[in-house]
């Protein structure tokens, strides 16, 4: 085939498609037409650059301006990570999720995947943190939830993991706003591989087992990865810490009164069953029974391939599919009703002709019930890389993925309870002073009942992108990339308060999204090796600009400008200023699958002290607006020639974020109740209440159930719906430095990195008022760091590494600050060349939080499944132990 080269009027059209992106004037190219091709003349030399890096769009470069942290198959192997999301907890940048065992939740309201959130923006977790396959968008998964899941590929599969702390929308798309993680997954290997691990802790174990095998030839190769993982759960009686009564520690007592053995209360007195002493009240611990950490099973496939088709055109293709089961306990359903003596089990208290009970359904249904989430997840993406000429390259590429949710939670039938308490026989009605006593058929049709939600997403793309050089400079080829793209996402759920097997009554949502896009990336060496001169060894200028079409939240135009500048050599400074753009998801929009009046028994989070009152959380979507943001970087890089083996990056962040789309802080006490006044509405009458919730359905006691007694009147009703919260400013200085120097006795090694935020300021609504997020009550640390000490000898390596997360001001009862939370972590592993007819064997020992250090304490409020316990800002398992092997046939 005769090459025609690149006409003039294409590479004209892609300049002023990056000038498009970041000035409001027009730019023109001269077009002329090119010669015709001389048939005899020797072809170009065509070649494909295969390099990716992530924040660019010009291959086998670094991105200017920006730093990225590379976690490595070394990464995966030494720290034992079992997932991607294990992996990921160990980067300081990733707040959300570094110093903790991070685990997918389970139902309706929370997510079924870990989503890392660079620099800990808030909002919705990974809708401010892009999150790639191989530099392109992948399917999102859950409920509520239209994130992608980062633990799909087996580890395994990784060749390295890429994050970007900062924006980077300009040529990937929204989300981008705190910056990108990048999963690059292998498409070769040669050979047989083999990893198992096996973990334990106290009451607790996980194992994971993975086989990969492929092979390599002169003109492509191949990779087929499998991995299973499970572990048991973590029950909060099994850890001293997870407690609803904090006497023991100097706090206060949150026990619940709806126990096993139930309370009567008669003429405002509470008699405890079964002696029934006026004054007295049995009191139980809901967090014995619920679990710190859900248990899990997950099976994932990975294959990956690249193939030569031609001299100048290579095919690769990546498939996965991952299913994951977890299986989350909570506490046994509760109740607090009224019984009269036209129910024959009443037991007349005090003389009383009607009490109210608080009771348990733990004698016929267990001390926990258990929530179930099961997801299925696939993909594929082939695609096709062309050599043109003139060192040009063309990618086309395709993907298709798929992802189902299912979640079951139990609840309640509160209708069936309160019509089984106005039972008139022991056929139909419902012993609250012993539970065990009814007959099994009416309990049975009580707690037959649960929260079913399924959710089925859907995202295609396509995407074409074209770079090379287009002119030489003094200091070398200044590159040019231009691409364009189509995106189209789904969404199909249900959700249904209901006995198994029911769906009448369901909230539904069917709703799609499109996205139409072209963007480009252009890079100048102003400076290089070639020119240098005194103060400027090396200056590079790049410009990136990306325009979208949603066809529900319209166009947007998002541009990004980074600056290297090498002083002298081994210094290198550097800059980036962008925007970034976050379209609301389909779950954010009005129709979510969540719009529902939320019961919780109790009311834990304010205004005032804990109260034995029910909360109403008012939930769902809402009309929001597109989440927009601006970011600029500084930063520098020092590797001294004197000393190559140390490196030292710092990194000054900024970044302001407009329309923040979250739900209400609801869970944030003062704060939410100190700016929010227009959300909640404090002791509700009825008729407030029905006026509040409307058509939409409750999930728990009915309204003429909680406003039957007193003592079960709604306490607040909050408004827990995703809006736009108002504006969030936010900086901080991101550092890592490494070290290593030979020795006798081995190479040391050293590092350290971290990230630690300077402020951070909310403006809620249209309010003036500036509010800090490290005041007493929002529970943020400021420093996020690890640091690591090792000695690698021969084929030995020992390490030892400390996380910390700084403490940080709170607003609870008798206690206004919870202590930094600094767990110290070991690795030792030894290197065989053959054991046991296995080459290349390596054996892993971690033991993480040697010292079993408990998460900081908190005089908190436990409430099961709200996140709330007597232990803040940080998830631990205690002291974890993990051996592992890694080999190949």
């Amino acid at each position: 085939m005769q090459s025609r080269g690149i006409p003039p009027a294409l590479i004209g059209s892609m300049v002023a498609l990056i000038l498009a992106g970041t000035s409001a004037g027009t730019a023109y190219a001269k077009t002329t037409m090119p010669s015709p091709p001389d048939p005899h003349a020797k072809q170009p030399n065509l070649t494909l650059r295969q390099v990716t890096v992530t924040g660019t769009l010009i291959q086998g470069v670094a991105p200017v301006g920006t730093a990225v942290n590379t976690l490595t198959t070394r990464n995966i192997i030494e720290t034992g990570a079992m997932n991607t999301q294990n992996l990921l907890a160990t980067d300081p940048t990733i707040s959300s999720a570094f110093n903790k065992v991070p685990f997918p939740n389970t139902g309706l309201s929370g997510g079924t995947s870990v989503e890392p959130n660079i620099h800990n923006l808030p909002g919705s977790g990974a809708d401010t943190t892009l999150l790639l396959l191989n530099g392109h968008d992948f399917v999102g998964v859950g409920g509520l939830q239209t994130s992608p899941d980062m633990g799909i590929i087996p580890p395994a599969a990784l060749k390295s993991v890429q994050i970007v702390a900062n924006g980077g929308d300009a040529i990937y798309g929204a989300n981008a706003v705190g910056g990108i993680v990048n999963l690059i997954t292998r498409k070769g290997m040669q050979g047989v591989r083999v990893s198992a691990h096996y973990g334990w802790a106290n009451e607790f174990d996980s194992t994971d087992a993975n086989l990969s095998f492929g092979n390599r030839w002169d003109t492509g190769s191949y990779m087929f990865s499998y991995s299973y993982q499970e572990n048991t759960d973590l029950l909060g009686a099994n850890r001293p810490y997870a407690r609803q009564n904090l006497t023991p520690f100097g706090g206060v007592d949150n026990r619940v009164n709806t126990c096993s053995n139930a309370n009567v209360i008669a003429n405002n007195v509470s008699y405890a069953m079964p002696s029934l002493v006026g004054g007295t009240q049995n009191l139980c611990d809901q967090a014995l029974a619920t679990d710190i950490f859900p248990a899990m099973n997950q099976n994932s496939a990975y294959f990956g391939m690249r193939q030569q088709l031609a001299p100048t055109v290579k095919f690769s293709l990546v498939a996965y599919w991952t299913q994951r089961g977890v299986y989350w306990k909570g506490p046994q359903d509760t109740a607090t009703g009224t019984i009269t003596s036209s129910n024959p089990y009443f037991m007349p208290v005090a003389g009383a002709t009607n009490e109210t009970v608080a009771y348990s359904f733990t004698p016929v249904g267990g001390p926990s019930a258990v929530a179930v989430t099961g997801t299925h997840e696939w993909g594929i993406t082939p695609d096709f890389k062309i050599a043109l000429p003139g060192n040009w390259n063309l990618d086309v590429l395709l993907y298709g993925g798929k992802s189902s949710t299912t979640a079951t939670t139990p609840l309640l039938n509160s209708a069936a309870n309160s019509a089984a308490l106005g039972g008139t026989t022991v056929a139909t009605a419902l012993d609250p002073y012993n539970i065990a006593q009814t007959v099994e058929s009416i309990t049975n049709n009580i707690l037959n009942f649960q929260q079913y939600v399924h959710n089925d997403q859907t995202l295609l793309e396509t995407k074409v992108v074209a770079q090379g050089a287009i002119f030489n400079l003094p200091a070398g080829e200044a590159h040019l990339a231009v691409g364009t793209s189509y995106e189209y996402q789904s969404v199909n759920g249900l959700q249904v308060d209901a006995a198994p097997g029911v769906t009448t009554g369901a909230v539904t949502q069917k709703a799609s999204v499109s996205d139409v896009a072209a963007y480009g990336e252009l890079m100048v060496p102003i400076v290089s090796d070639k020119n240098a001169m005194t103060a400027v060894r090396r200056l590079t200028f790049d410009v990136q600009g990306r325009m979208d079409h949603y066809n529900l939240f319209g166009t947007t135009v998002n541009p990004k400008i980074g600056l290297d500048w090498a002083p002298a050599r081994g210094l290198l400074v550097r800059g980036t200023w962008g925007t970034s753009f976050v379209a609301p998801s389909l779950e954010d929009i009005n129709g979510s699958i969540d719009t529902r009046a939320q019961v919780i028994s109790v009311s834990p989070f304010g205004p005032g002290p804990f109260n034995t009152r029910p909360t109403i959380l008012l939930a769902g979507g809402g009309n929001v607006k597109p989440m927009t943001s601006t970011t600029y970087t500084v930063g520098v890089s020092f590797t001294p020639d004197w000393y190559p083996d140390t490196h030292l990056r710092l990194t000054y962040w900024n970044t302001t974020v407009s329309h923040l789309i979250s739900i209400f802080p609801v869970f944030s006490g003062s704060y939410f109740f100190n700016n929010f006044p227009g959300e909640y509405v404090v002791n509700p009458t009825l008729a407030q209440a029905q006026a509040l919730i409307g058509n939409e359905s409750i999930q728990g006691p009915s309204l003429a159930s909680m406003y039957s007694n007193p003592a079960t009147y709604p306490y607040v009703i909050m408004n827990a719906t995703r809006t736009n919260l108002g504006t969030t400013y936010i900086d901080g200085i991101d550092f890592k430095w490494s070290f290593s120097h030979r020795t006798p006795v081995g190479d040391i090694l050293a590092n350290t990195q971290g990230t630690y935020t300077l402020s951070e300021t909310n403006q809620a609504l249209d309010s003036n008022k500036l509010i800090s997020l490290f005041s007493a009550g929002n529970n943020v640390s400021r420093l996020m760091a690890s640091a690591s000490l090792g000695d690698q000898y021969h084929r030995w390596l020992l390490r030892f590494t400390v996380n910390y997360s700084s403490g940080f001001p709170v607003a609870y009862p008798n206690q206004n600050y919870a202590r930094s939370f600094h767990p110290i972590n070991g690795l030792l592993a030894y290197r065989f060349r053959r054991y046991f007819g296995l080459k290349d064997v390596e054996m892993t020992f971690n033991v993480d939080n040697i010292a079993n250090e408990p998460p900081p304490y908190a005089n908190a409020t436990y409430s099961p499944g709200d996140g709330i316990d007597g232990t803040v800002g940080s998830e631990t398992l205690g002291r974890f132990f993990n051996l592992g092997i890694n080999a190949r046939f």
